[in-house]
Order: C-alpha cells, then sequence, then structure tokens
C-alpha cells in the first residue's frame, strides 16, 4: 500500500492500468462495441478494434473473454509465438502427443469454435499472424483482435492483405 492509499484510506490504487472488467463503466459507446464483438462471435469473424495507449482495449478485451461460451484466451501479441501456442494447448486442455512445436500446432488446428483474443496485435510475430489467418480461413475460431495501430491501411500492411476485416 502506497503512502498515498494510506492516507485516503484505500484499499487500492484508484488509478491503476489495470481495471477489473466489474468496474467498467457502461456508456452508449461500449455497449456499441460489445454489441459489435458478439457480432463478430457469432459470425466467427475478424473482429478489430483499435485506440491509443489508456483507453480500455486490454479491459474490454478481458470482458470478451469473460463472457464468451466455451473455450476461449486472451493472448498477448509481444509473447514470443512459442509460448503463445503453448498457452493456448494448456488452457485449452489439448492433448498434444510429444512436447513440440509442431505438435501444439496440429492440436490447435483440430479444434473449432474456440475463441482467441490477441491484445497488442501491433506486436505480434508474423508467425502468429499465420496462424490466426489459417485458423479464421478454417472456421475454425473467432478472434477479436486489439491493435495499437491507427490506420486501415496500417493495419492491413500488417494483416497481410487481408480485404476484409
Amino acid at each position: 500500500m502506497t503512502a498515498f492509499e494510506a492516507f485516503f484510506g484505500f484499499t487500492g490504487s484508484p488509478f491503476s492500468r489495470y481495471i477489473s472488467v466489474s468496474h467498467l463503466l457502461e456508456t452508449e459507446s461500449s455497449r456499441e462495441l460489445q454489441g459489435r464483438l458478439n457480432y463478430v462471435a457469432r459470425t466467427r469473424a475478424f473482429g478489430v478494434f483499435t485506440g491509443d495507449a489508456g483507453t480500455g482495449k486490454t479491459a474490454i478485451l478481458e470482458w470478451c473473454q469473460e463472457h464468451t461460451p466455451g473455450k476461449s484466451i486472451l493472448i498477448r501479441g509481444s509473447a514470443t509465438y512459442a509460448q503463445i501456442v503453448k498457452d493456448i494447448v494448456t488452457e485449452w486442455e489439448l492433448d498434444a502427443e510429444g512436447a513440440k512445436l509442431p505438435d501444439y500446432e496440429k492440436a490447435i488446428l483440430s479444434e473449432t469454435g474456440h475463441a482467441i483474443y490477441v491484445d497488442d496485435l501491433h506486436k505480434a510475430q508474423p508467425k502468429l499472424l499465420a496462424l490466426l489467418k489459417i485458423l479464421a480461413e478454417r472456421h475454425k475460431i473467432c478472434g477479436s483482435i486489439l491493435a495499437g495501430i491507427k490506420t486501415k491501411e496500417e493495419l492491413k500492411q500488417l494483416l497481410w492483405g487481408m480485404e476484409t476485416i
């Protein structure tokens, strides 16, 4: 506890970057975004939303994951590809014979209907983007993806020219 928190009798920092999903303020904009993300989930499409640092993108992804029926995972684009693949296999409790990366990839590719949420997409390795693209093309996942990129052209370049986003 900091001196500031102790002085005012706070039980936690009111200025933390990490806000519990239960403390999010529901606004017309947040309801619209939730509706759009629900549409993405129903249609198994890629959903991409952007915003400046500190605007609550991670909190929205956490909300999405908490409200997704079935298996889902929130991954950080800044993690290594191998770690992300291993985390997906672990989180989804997949049977991956052997302990090698190709076995993990094969196990993930055999799954259907799960959601993958990616935070900090702009930091993701190209190999992760390729895996997400394959999963989406095979209608294996619905993915809601966050990127800290401002223009649609930069986003298309990052996603290798996918026309529909």
